[in-house]
């Protein structure tokens, strides 16, 4: 295949499907050859180009046959098909128009390029490819090749890669690493050398975090509601009232409150986190901070005076105000 037969198939142009019906199907033939690279980034970039290569040829049922090492005379064959091309076909052409490039190639690869008299074989291509080579094609894929924008990434320390002006999760362990995105436009596959770390879904929006939980910390994951509801009856019936009664009045923020709730287990018995949930029951109060006073003043198992406990942002300050009423009263009785 040429360069210009490349570019088509890379732009998914009818003409490629044109060319690649032309290629006969051949013995698959392994020869040993060598990558000589200048550093170790260059040497992966030469095997990540031999791995696309290859799962595009194997998609299409072609045999690649490598040139050998210092052995010219097989390179030679092969640029002197592009030469043929650049200076027959390129140097003919009118347009630059995409469309146009496609039909004119078309006419040029019927009318010219498949009636000449082939400088080696000495045969018409076109007449090779009728009476031999046409009886021995296979059958196109249903669905064409879907070439992958490849791109590398460095995963940032919260543990996602941008691409796209998107961010998108991997396993926390990678913060730091560099990995290998492959996008086909619909979704993107992160490597890490050859092995799949996991599979996104692309965004159309832009500036969003994917994030899924397995690639959290244990201690970052969002757990599901039944899960601090579980935690919670261990510590006692009045507890899973009050968290119930919390998460009522503050949908948003009650698993906060649940969090801190279960680790109070770690400070005080099950038995007075329970009885402080049922103090704050009573007064009607519904915030973690009422808990945690209650416990640190030991509340819990003293008896319930007659008003509200005191607010600890008062400092001291909190009566009940129906003691004014009573002075008010008071000295308008006494005037009269």
């Amino acid at each position: 295949m040429t360069i210009l037969q490349l570019y088509l198939v890379r732009h998914k142009s009818p003409a490629a499907n044109i060319t690649l019906s032309r290629i006969a199907e051949s013995p698959r033939i392994k020869k040993r050859f060598k990558i000589k690279c200048k550093s170790p980034g260059h040497q992966r970039l030469g095997l990540l180009a031999i791995r696309c290569s290859a799962a595009f040829l194997a998609y299409y049922g072609i045999a690649a046959v490598p040139s050998p090492v210092r052995w010219p005379q097989d390179k030679g064959r092969v640029e002197a098909s592009i030469k043929y091309v650049k200076n027959n076909f390129l140097k003919g052409l009118k347009s630059r128009e995409y469309d146009t490039l496609v039909k004119e190639l078309q006419r040029w690869n019927e009318e010219i390029a498949s009636q000449r008299v082939h400088g080696t074989t000495r045969k018409v291509p076109r007449q090779v490819f009728d009476q031999i080579e046409k009886h021995v094609l296979g059958p196109l894929p249903a669905e064409r090749y879907q070439i992958c924008e490849i791109t590398s990434r460095k995963v940032s320390q919260l543990g996602h890669v941008q691409f796209h002006h998107n961010y998108y999760s991997v396993p926390w362990k990678l913060a730091g690493k560099s990995l290998r995105l492959e996008s086909n436009g619909n979704v993107l596959r992160i490597f890490q050398d050859q092995t799949l770390v996991c599979i996104h879904e692309l965004q159309l929006l832009l500036g969003q975090y994917i994030t899924r939980q397995e690639h959290q910390p244990a201690g970052k994951r969002i757990r599901a509601d039944e899960h601090y509801l579980a935690q919670i009856t261990c510590i006692g019936p009045s507890a899973l009232s009050w968290i119930k009664a919390v998460r009522v009045q503050a949908p948003f923020h009650w698993m906060n409150m649940a969090r801190g709730l279960i680790n109070l287990k770690k400070q005080y018995s099950l038995l007075a986190i329970d009885k402080s949930c049922q103090r704050a029951l009573d007064v009607g109060l519904l915030r973690y901070n009422k808990i945690r006073l209650i416990l640190e003043k030991d509340l819990w198992d003293k008896p319930l005076p007659g008003s509200t406990l005191p607010d600890k942002e008062l400092g001291g300050f909190g009566h009940d105000l129906s003691f004014y009423d009573r002075i008010t009263q008071t000295k308008k009785h006494g005037r009269t």
